[in-house]
């Protein structure tokens, strides 16, 4: 479950540049907790990487005592591949989308435009004012539900109301949830190439 999360995640940061390197396994390393309590931690038959055999030729036992790097086998024989599948098509399509115009908000104290030119985005351009305008600037680092219910209710906004505003905004890709906590995506456009094609969307758009 902790995988399929990092999934819808990855689909929500198209407006950010994608990790470089790709996903790699974990790897044991000598003296890690992996290592010397492999049974508490879901793995078993440490052996040396693969890639010693190809420099040493050692005995086995002799491997094991000269390695630093090890290879290991799930203790229930569960396979990676099989639960990494989905990070990895999301990674696919974050490396793949790399360059489009992003996500990015323009704000000049009372209304607050989001623009989203990410793939699949169900709508161009978000005006936000008021309470609603405050409670996106506020999350813009990660604000627990218990924070942004006060939050809300010093500006008169009901719990019910502050929820729900916030689940459409998770639902639309606005902002993320993850322990109880909300976190806004969009980065702010003022000297960024972003800022140009957002204002004229604006422009095209009722108030």
């Amino acid at each position: 479950s902790d995988y399929e999360q990092s999934a819808r995640l990855m689909d929500a940061l198209h407006h950010l540049p994608p990790p470089l390197g790709g996903l790699v396994p974990v790897r044991v390393d000598r003296f890690s907790p992996f290592f010397t309590t492999p049974e508490h931690l879901g793995i078993r038959n440490l052996r040396p990487d693969r890639a010693y055999r190809h420099v040493y030729d050692l005995p086995d036992e002799v491997l094991a005592n000269l390695a630093y790097y090890f290879e290991f086998d799930y203790a229930d024989g569960r396979s990676a591949d099989e639960f990494l599948a989905p990070v990895r098509r999301a990674m696919d399509r974050w490396v793949e989308s790399r360059g489009n115009r992003g996500l990015a908000f323009t704000d000049d104290g009372a209304r607050l435009g989001i623009g989203d030119f990410r793939p699949g985005a169900d709508r161009l351009w978000t005006p936000l004012t008021g309470i609603r305008r405050e409670l996106y600037l506020y999350c813009d680092q990660h604000r627990s539900w218990r924070q942004l219910a006060g939050f809300a209710g010093e500006r008169g906004m009901a719990p019910d109301a502050a929820q729900a505003f916030l689940m459409e905004m998770v639902e639309r890709r606005l902002m993320i949830t993850a322990d109880g906590h909300f976190l806004s995506l969009a980065i702010c456009a003022d000297g960024q190439r972003d800022a140009p094609a957002m204002a004229a969307a604006a422009c095209a758009l009722p108030n």
